[in-house]
C-alpha cells in the first residue's frame, strides 16, 4: 500500500464496500474489475476494454483517439462511467493508469491460446514488450496454469528468441518461491548453458 496506485486501489475498494483481505495488487485489480466492469453489466462492456488494450499493444501507445470506437460508443460511454477508462485531451481515451492497462491487456490473453507468446514474438525489438511479458506470465501463472506452461513452453523453445527477453524469462523463473518441476528444469536447462549460468546464479 505503500505504492501510490495501489493505495489508490484499495482505497476505490473500500469505498465500494470491499474490504476482504488481499495478498498483491493483482488480486486487487481482480476485485475492482469485477466490481466496475463485470458485475451488473453487459459483456460487451469487459469485451470493449480488451479491444482498447490489444489496440494500445499493437500501437504501443497508451492514449488512442476516441474515433477508433465510434461503432461501440454506447459501451465506451459506459466503461468510461466505471473509471476503468478515462477520457484525456482531444478526444483520447486511456486506462486510468498504466498497471491497469496491462492488467486488461494480460486478461485478453487469457481468452485466445497462444496469444501471449506471438505477441511477444512478434515484438522482440520493442521495449515495450518487457513489461508485458512480465505481467502476461505472471496473470496466467496465477489464473490458468495450463495456457501459462503452454506459453511459456513456446518462449522458452523459441530458437529466435532475444537475448534480453531469454534474461527476463529467467529472472522471472528466479523470482518464483515456490517453483514447479518445470519451471526447476528450465532453470536448471539455462544454468547448463555457460553464457546463462551468471545470470541464473545470480
Amino acid at each position: 500500500l505503500r505504492v501510490p496506485q495501489q493505495l489508490n486501489t484499495f482505497l476505490q475498494l473500500r469505498a465500494q464496500g470491499i474490504d476482504e483481505p488481499v495478498t498483491n495488487y493483482q488480486a486487487m485489480l481482480e476485485r475492482l474489475w469485477n466490481a466496475r466492469v463485470v458485475k451488473g453489466q453487459s459483456v460487451q462492456i469487459s469485451q470493449l476494454a480488451y479491444r482498447i488494450a490489444e489496440a494500445m499493444a499493437d500501437r504501443e501507445e497508451l492514449w488512442l483517439s476516441r474515433l477508433l470506437f465510434e461503432d461501440a460508443n454506447d459501451d465506451l460511454t459506459a466503461l468510461l462511467a466505471t473509471g476503468v477508462i478515462t477520457e484525456g485531451e482531444h478526444g483520447k481515451i486511456g486506462f486510468s493508469h498504466q498497471t491497469v492497462f496491462e492488467y486488461a491487456l494480460a486478461r485478453s490473453f487469457v481468452k485466445t491460446k497462444g496469444a501471449l507468446s506471438t505477441y511477444v514474438l512478434g515484438r522482440m525489438d520493442s521495449l515495450f514488450v518487457r513489461p508485458k511479458v512480465l505481467y502476461g506470465l505472471t496473470f496466467l501463472r496465477n489464473t490458468q496454469s495450463s495456457s501459462y506452461d503452454s506459453e511459456f513452453k513456446t518462449l522458452w523453445a523459441s530458437k529466435d528468441l532475444r537475448a534480453h527477453l531469454r534474461f527476463l524469462l529467467i529472472d522471472f523463473l528466479g523470482s518464483q518461491v515456490q517453483p514447479s518441476d518445470q519451471e526447476t528444469i528450465y532453470i536448471v536447462e539455462a544454468f547448463e548453458t555457460p553464457e546463462l549460468r551468471p545470470l541464473v546464479l545470480k
